[in-house]
């Protein structure tokens, strides 16, 4: 009998269980804590997963971090670097509507000193 601590999520679609083997969570030091995020090996496999970042979605990224605490999930915590395969899946994640010209609002489109 496994008596190994699981949390259901949802993921778009589809529904994931949560358990030690597939779950990570990491903190960052500093500035760098707005990587904080729960990595979720959803293609063992290949390797791949999903990036829940706290600043994308805090509900769900508090919810599973104290799950996760409270179960002694693998963490780790106050990291003083962040490493470039989480940047890169932060920036995608988070930011790729404020890199794009799409994202700006519209009172934002005319130019200073137009009429």
């Amino acid at each position: 009998m496994n008596n190994d601590p699981t949390m259901s999520v949802s993921i778009g679609e589809n529904e994931f269980e949560m358990h030690r083997n597939n779950s990570f969570l990491f903190t960052f030091l500093g500035e760098l804590g707005i990587h904080d995020h729960v990595f979720l090996v959803t293609h063992p496999e290949e390797s791949a997963g999903t990036f829940v970042f706290k600043v994308a979605h805090p509900e769900a990224y508090q919810a599973m971090a104290a799950f996760m605490v409270e179960n002694s999930f693998l963490s780790h915590f106050n990291l003083q670097s962040v490493c470039d395969s989480d940047r890169d899946a932060f920036e995608s994640a988070t930011m790729k509507d404020m890199l794009s010209a799409e994202s700006f609002p519209e009172e934002w489109e005319t130019t200073a000193g137009s009429e």
